[in-house]
């Protein structure tokens, strides 16, 4: 699936705890793609360090601005985040949209317990899987 974004520019905000993203990241990278990761607490950057990694340090209220200069600024084709309903990600998802940046999210223990799946838009009540088995 990862291929899709060969030669992407992709945001990765934040993710499960531990090295998931970084290697998410890395194989992105293998592809041809460029990743910048933003980090929101000391957690995120615990586990995703270096040059292509930015520290978020503002306001909740400043979020949405610093979001839509990032994707804005930087030529961004895709966002990448962990669960949907986070306030942080609900205004990066709502920016990315406003800006047409395909918005890509993970779940934890959705389809299978230990697994994490990926889905364009959303995931749970915002997932575009078919409600009718």
């Amino acid at each position: 699936m990862l291929h899709r974004f060969a030669g992407q520019h992709v945001v990765m905000l934040q993710g499960p705890a531990g090295p998931f993203f970084r290697r998410v990241a890395g194989a992105l990278a293998a592809l041809g793609a460029e990743v910048t990761k933003v980090n929101l607490n000391p957690g995120d950057a615990l586990f995703f360090r270096g040059p292509t990694a930015l520290c978020y340090r503002g306001t909740f209220e400043d979020w949405p601005g610093f979001v839509e200069k990032l994707l804005g600024g930087r030529g961004v084709d895709s966002i990448m985040l962990l669960g949907d309903c986070r306030p942080y990600h609900r205004a990066a998802i709502e920016v990315a949209r406003r800006c047409g940046v395909q918005v890509w999210v993970f779940e934890e223990g959705y389809i299978r317990p230990d697994f994490l799946t990926l889905e364009p838009g959303g995931v749970n009540g915002n997932s575009s899987l078919p409600r009718d088995p």
